[in-house]
């Protein structure tokens, strides 16, 4: 069993030397390395958690448990074919030849492990840690710069992906790509999978993704972990995450935890749904981020310690904890995320214009501290996203989910769940390439009308369709193409449910952002009853969280301190620097405002202290 913070490997090539390069064993093992499993002259680690061959596997040492001995002296394409195939969950697997000049870097089929890579001159590196990949670049006299386009699809898009990477220089694979390596060199690979998903009909993709779900279930359920530990909402995916957990006879196997105060729908509907069925409830997640009283750390760390790419996850202060947490994600590549943003085009790729308008809806408007060169050059990259998606997809109303798998759900579900895999485990078992497969073949208003969940939830158990959800999920949409099935209430009760004691990481007390925070001196402001009072009037008037009243200061010193760090900076090409200065300044920020102190803090906080 795992009891350190999982580090993933790196690898170094160099054209000038034979050997092909190395995973970054140098780190010292307290540090969290862990060791590879060996089959003969190869090593294998994994980074995240996977669904290998329909085991749940956690670390290095269990991939014994599904690696065939054929993959000794195997060639290097089946190892990346059987990958492809049998690899489930954001996850990636690094595979070393110690006496020839062979590796792989394959990454789950849908890119949630993302691998990054990067050359300078005769060298490369290749890492699904952007952390790992910046510090092997620096080591080898490599210094790898901060992307501020980067940081600008995040403010403005929700997310990263149409610039690569939090760092110049450093690019991605695509979704069903990996990296096959041979005398200092490395090419890009895809999986060969089309021909087991295209010609399949509707029913037979169905019976699949069922499968897959049910499998990853309740291979979690059976996985070395002291806990499990499923979402519950009022929601549909993570219902649907119930429903397979019912039909393969592991509901009883996990904690099911809701979040949110009594009363709430999501709440109300998670209790029903768990006296219906009897769950046993968890009273946390399991896999959550480090308590601290600081508002700086718990809105700023995340970016700190994913190397710039996104803002939620861990803080970076958690340590290992046996918990496999199981959740929702992946769900939306079932359904409709983007396709009905682009429905009016039809089979027309809508030019950079029309696609601006679309998924930056204000544009300058919205964001005039933005500069206009800033925009344009985002609406390049977008176009040429699309352009890329319509040489792949003939189906043109597919491409706006198609770009949601691409981007966001790689950059925001994946990255995420791989952050949390590195504490404990973390799974969704809505994953499945068959899934991918049976939303592309099916038209728009099916995916609108999520079509392939209902009939997958419908698969699992019947009656969870009749019970209330956190609103109503039939739209008109489905209803032209299935019956609405017999309502049925929550039976009252007041009996208080009983909720089991959650695992929840042990903490750390340092981390990259809590340095940061050193330099810049911030102390965790002191509060009376008078000031909390005055600032739940105040956030109410605005229609703001509390928290962004009663830390106001502290983000206005943050983001002050960095731009004194940075006032020489390019960064001030992408965002106008009169503006983020007036917000240093602003003594009564309007909502937008509140909003621009606290994004802007964290990315030039990050871009100046990172």
């Amino acid at each position: 069993m795992r009891n350190m913070i999982r580090i993933a490997p790196a690898f170094l090539l160099d054209k000038g030397s034979r050997s092909t390069g190395y995973p970054c064993t140098t780190v010292p093992p307290e540090n969290g390395t862990e060791q590879p499993f060996r089959l003969g002259n190869r090593l294998f680690w994994l980074d995240g958690a996977g669904i290998i061959s329909g085991v749940a596997i956690l670390e290095s040492s269990e991939l014994s448990l599904v690696i065939p001995n054929r993959f000794s002296v195997a060639p290097f394409d089946e190892i990346a074919a059987w990958w492809g195939k049998n690899a489930k969950n954001p996850c990636a697997l690094y595979v070393l030849d110690e006496f020839s000049d062979e590796a792989l870097c394959l990454q789950d089929p849908l890119g949630g492990a993302i691998v990054f890579y990067a050359s300078f001159d005769t060298k490369s590196v290749i890492s699904t840690d952007i952390n790992r990949l910046r510090e092997t670049a620096s080591k080898n006299g490599h210094s790898l710069t901060k992307s501020v386009e980067f940081q600008i699809e995040r403010l403005l898009l929700g997310n990263g992906g149409l610039t690569p990477a939090s760092f110049n220089g450093v690019n991605k694979l695509n979704p069903f790509e990996y990296i096959q390596i041979k005398h200092g060199s490395f090419e890009i690979k895809r999986y060969d999978l089309d021909r087991f998903y295209e010609n399949l009909d509707y029913a037979a993709l169905v019976k699949i993704v069922a499968e897959d779900i049910t499998a990853a279930v309740s291979a979690v359920s059976q996985s070395s972990s002291i806990q499990k530990i499923s979402h519950l909402t009022g929601g549909f995916d993570s219902r649907l995450v119930l429903g397979a957990s019912i039909a393969s006879g592991s509901a009883a196997d996990f904690l099911f935890f809701c979040s949110g105060p009594d009363g709430t729908t999501d709440r109300v509907v998670a209790d029903g749904i768990t006296r219906h069925y009897g769950l046993r409830r968890s009273n946390g997640a399991g896999l959550t981020a480090s308590p601290s009283l600081s508002m700086p750390e718990r809105l700023m760390a995340p970016l700190f310690h994913s190397g710039g790419l996104t803002s939620t996850g861990p803080l970076g202060r958690e340590q290992a904890v046996s918990v496999s947490a199981a959740g929702g994600g992946y769900g939306e590549v079932y359904r409709t995320f983007f396709g009905n943003r682009l429905s009016e085009y039809g089979s027309k790729v809508p030019s950079e214009g029309e696609l601006l308008s679309k998924f930056v809806p204000m544009g300058m408007d919205g964001h005039p501290y933005i500069s206009a060169s800033s925009i344009n050059s985002l609406s390049k990259r977008l176009h040429q996203n699309f352009d890329y998606l319509s040489g792949i997809y003939s189906e043109k109303d597919f491409l706006g989910d198609a770009f949601y798998t691409y981007t966001r759900n790689r950059y925001h579900i994946g990255q995420s769940s791989l952050l949390w895999s590195r504490v404990g485990s973390r799974f969704d078992p809505l994953y499945s390439v068959a899934g991918y497969y049976l939303a592309k073949s099916v038209p728009q208003s099916a995916r609108n009308a999520n079509v392939i969940g209902f009939d997958l939830m419908g698969t699992f158990d019947p009656s969870l369709l009749q019970l209330p959800f956190d609103y109503d999920r039939f739209n008109s949409d489905l209803l032209r193409s299935r019956r609405r099935p017999a309502p049925r209430a929550f039976e009252t009760s007041d009996s208080a449910i009983i909720h089991e004691s959650s695992i929840a990481p042990n903490n750390s007390t340092d981390s990259r952002f809590l340095s940061v925070l050193g330099d810049i001196d911030i102390k965790e402001p002191e509060f009376s009853a008078s000031d909390r009072r005055n600032g739940v009037v105040r956030a109410n008037k605005l229609g703001v969280n509390f928290w962004q009243i009663l830390h106001l200061e502290s983000g206005k010193k943050i983001l002050a301190s960095s731009v004194d760090k940075v006032s020489d900076s390019d960064i001030f090409d992408f965002i106008d620097k009169k503006y983020v200065t007036s917000l240093i300044g602003s003594k009564e920020p309007t909502k937008k405002e509140l909003r621009d102190i606290y994004s802007l803090s964290g990315i030039l906080s990050w871009y100046a202290f990172g």
